[in-house]
C-alpha cells in the first residue's frame, strides 16, 4: 500500500531560550550528587559521556554517530589550532572530514579523552565493553528525550541540534558554502566543480565560522 501523503522533513530548530536551558541543565549536572538525585532530580541525571556528547553536538553541528563513535586517534588536540579528522568510513558522504575545533569544543574533547580508559581507542567507550564498543547513538537520543521532557522543552532530537547549528550560522551571516563544509554535506550538493576539482580543505573558513558560532553560544550561556 502507498503511504498517504508525503513525509515532511523535520524542521525543529531550538530558539535561544531553549539552547540556554539545555546547556545550563547539563552544566548543573556537573555538581549534582546522589543526594540531589534522590531528592528530585533523578530523571535529569545523565552520564558525563552523554553530557559531553550533547554539548559537542551543539558546538560542532556534526552527526550523532560521528560524535558518539569518535576515536582518540582522530583528534589532534595539541597546538594552537586543534582539529578533528573524521575518516571517510565514518562520514555519510564517504569523504575525510577535517573539522577545526574551537576552544570550547577542544576542551570538551580533552576532558572526555582524559576520562576514558587509557587503553580504549574510543573517546566515548561503552561502560560494558570499553575496548570494543562505544556508547550507542540511540542511547543519546533516549537521554535527550528524557532531559527535554524534564525541562519542558518541545521534543528535540540530536539531529535537531545539528539543524540548529546550521540555522544559527546562517543567521550570523556565515556563507552557504562554508556552512555546508562545516556540516560536511554531500559534495554533489555543492556542485560538480566543487565535488571533482576542488580539494582545498577550507580549514581557515571553517574555523572562522565555528568561532563565530561558539562565541554566540557563549553569549547565550552567559546571559542566563
Amino acid at each position: 500500500m502507498r503511504r498517504a501523503g508525503k513525509s515532511k522533513p523535520r524542521e525543529r530548530v531550538l530558539p535561544p531560550a531553549d539552547i540556554t536551558k539545555l546547556w545550563n541543565a547539563l552544566a548543573l549536572m556537573e555538581t549534582m550528587t546522589g543526594e540531589h538525585m534522590a531528592r528530585a532530580e533523578k530523571g535529569r541525571m545523565l552520564s558525563p559521556a552523554t553530557r559531553s556528547i550533547i554539548r559537542l553536538l551543539l558546538l560542532t553541528g556534526q552527526r550523532r554517530s560521528e560524535v558518539v563513535e569518535a576515536r582518540k586517534s582522530e583528534l589532534q588536540l595539541d597546538g594552537l589550532e586543534p582539529v578533528w579528522m573524521i575518516p571517510g568510513e565514518r562520514t555519510k558522504n564517504g569523504l575525510l572530514h577535517r573539522l577545526p575545533l574551537c576552544p570550547m569544543a577542544a576542551d570538551e574533547f580533552r576532558r572526555s579523552v582524559k576520562a576514558a580508559p587509557q587503553k580504549s581507542a574510543f573517546v566515548f567507550p561503552s561502560a560494558d565493553d570499553p575496548m570494543r564498543a562505544t556508547v550507542t547513538p540511540m542511547a543519546i537520543t533516549r537521554a535527550m528525550a528524557r532531559l527535554v521532557a524534564e525541562l519542558k522543552i518541545t521534543k528535540v532530537s540530536p539531529h535537531d541540534l545539528r539543524r540548529t547549528v546550521g540555522t544559527e550560522m546562517a543567521r550570523l551571516g556565515i556563507p552557504l558554502h562554508v556552512r555546508s563544509l562545516v556540516l560536511n554535506h554531500s559534495p554533489q550538493s555543492r556542485g560538480i566543480t566543487e565535488a571533482v576539482y576542488n580539494r582545498y580543505a577550507y580549514d581557515k573558513e571553517k574555523r572562522e565560522a565555528l568561532t563565530v558560532w561558539e562565541g554566540e553560544l557563549a553569549k547565550l550561556i552567559m546571559a542566563e
